[in-house]
């Protein structure tokens, strides 16, 4: 269940939403708090060109520096950035039990393909017994017609009955290989 729950893209993706959820709540968090910016420039004058602070025409080398602080808090703004905030909070909640609902459907899923597989091997197991039984019967029903002691179409029929057996566990056999690749679908790992 651990692999399945480490590797299984449904819940990784959930597991992606939650974080973006979080994410998205301390933003909104932090826009609570006031904001701080500052710029500094400089600009090198060479040969003729404007004087930005007389607007002459000068043919000569300056430098002009513009530095700058900005500072902003917002008091009120119609109670949008609480209910922003609350937003955040539901759709964080959400996803949180998003990526829980994941990982729980992973987990039944994971144990009942478990149990699938559990469930076909004992299935498999069962199927070779009989063919085994019947495989014993025709030989003893080949020994008994060899002799007379028998109608032939009783011979038939228990060869018919294990065709029908070694049919029925191949396909067991099958089913347990769909069910093994089921379970290894279901933990994202190679088969």
């Amino acid at each position: 269940v651990d692999l399945a729950l480490s590797h299984n893209p449904d819940v990784t993706a959930a597991r992606f939403s939650m974080e973006t959820g979080k994410v998205s709540r301390d933003q909104a968090k932090a826009a609570l708090l006031p904001s701080v910016s500052g710029n500094v420039s400089r600009a090198l004058y060479n040969g003729k060109s404007i004087n930005p602070y007389t607007n002459e025409y000068v043919n000569q080398q300056y430098t002009a520096d513009n530095y700058g602080l900005n500072a902003s808090i917002v008091l009120w703004h119609g109670s949008s950035i609480m209910n922003y905030l609350k937003q955040s909070n539901l759709d964080y909640e959400a996803s949180r039990m998003s990526y829980q609902q994941a990982k729980d459907e992973v987990t039944i899923q994971v144990i009942l393909s478990y149990l699938a597989v559990l469930n076909q091997a004992e299935q498999l197991r069962m199927a070779r017994g009989q063919t085994e039984v019947t495989r014993q019967q025709v030989a003893r029903l080949e020994v008994l017609n060899q002799s007379g002691a028998i109608a032939p179409s009783d011979l038939y029929d228990m060869r018919g009955q294990l065709s029908a057996n070694e049919l029925t566990g191949l396909a067991t056999r099958n089913a347990l290989e769909s069910a093994r690749l089921d379970l290894i679908q279901l933990m994202n790992i190679p088969y």
